[in-house]
């Protein structure tokens, strides 16, 4: 393992800033850019082939939450937002609409013809 030089690794530090003509703090915005490959596949490393278990998990953890969130973030499985289902049902009425006024859809069944909106039933009810 590498040894720990601080007051080396400082220094270092200052010098590139100012070789690269920046501040103190887009001098680590920098450093922690360069080294996110790196620090991206250590996380998954220790998700992996850590030997500790919880180790694994909270690796395992932070992986997961960085890609999908929380769990308090996250919405039931096959759960249908209905704002999301009612602004779809919308765009789709519209643009049917627009479709056969323009003339496009002209063989659409009697039973498809479009009339009012009306909201899909509720299926917990």
């Amino acid at each position: 393992m590498k040894e720990w030089d601080p007051e080396g690794l400082l220094s270092s530090i200052k010098d590139e800033a100012q070789t690269f003509d920046e501040t103190e703090v887009q001098a680590a915005e920098r450093i922690f850019r360069e080294n996110l490959p790196l620090a991206a596949h250590s996380i998954v490393h220790l998700a992996l082939y850590a030997p500790s278990e919880s180790v694994r998990f909270r690796a395992a953890q932070y992986v997961v939450e960085r890609n999908m969130g929380t769990l308090s973030d996250a919405k039931p499985l096959n759960h249908e937002d209905p704002f999301e289902s009612l602004l779809g049902d919308c765009v789709r009425y519209v643009s049917d609409s627009e479709k056969v006024e323009a003339g496009r859809i002209t063989d659409l069944d009697p039973s498809e013809q479009l009339g009012p909106y009306t909201p899909k039933e509720d299926k917990e009810s």
